[in-house]
């Protein structure tokens, strides 16, 4: 068994060009503020979709979507 490399989800969304570096860095001050899971954070704000967080949580955990 291999081990993969854990990406955060921040990084995986940026790396991918969902939502920017600035973006991220907004959504990580507002997490800090609300406690919610970064994911969330990043839909309520509007810089992602919900389909599109969905997506990169599935290959960041290694599962279909």
């Amino acid at each position: 068994m291999t081990v993969k490399e854990y990406v955060l989800l921040g990084r995986l969304l940026a790396t991918k060009g969902i939502i920017s570096e600035e973006e991220l860095e907004t959504a990580l001050r507002e997490q800090k503020k609300t406690g919610d899971f970064l994911g969330v954070t990043i839909i309520k704000i509007g810089f992602a979709s919900e389909e599109e967080v969905f997506s990169a949580l599935s290959s960041q955990l290694g599962i279909e979507y």
